[in-house]
């Protein structure tokens, strides 16, 4: 989130009270630190409306043996790789820190 959704959240139904209550504080909850796992993958996986980050993430976790594309599909930009990584390490699905 940004600063953009600071400024709207104040007085929103529902933004609103996200935001003075959970948006920034830690999780105590079991199912809400389970929320917001599932919430930052399932972020990270349809960021892009292609197939690319989930496969890329598979072949990460062992669940794919080569990261193939076929057209038009193209391979994850660097950038994508670095982030996806993050949320596999984030939520402790990934320790290595090489490729």
């Amino acid at each position: 989130m940004s600063a953009a959704y600071c400024r709207a959240a104040p007085g929103h139904p529902v933004h609103g009270p996200y935001h003075d209550d959970d948006y920034g504080f830690p999780a105590r909850d079991d199912r809400v630190l389970f929320e917001r796992l599932v919430l930052e993958i399932n972020q990270a996986v349809f960021f892009d409306t292609n197939p690319i980050p989930i496969k890329y993430m598979m072949r990460r976790l062992g669940l794919l043996p080569t990261n193939e594309h076929r057209l038009p599909n193209v391979p994850a930009t660097p950038e994508l790789e670095k982030r996806l990584d993050n949320v596999l390490r984030r939520a402790g699905l990934l320790q290595d820190r090489a490729a």
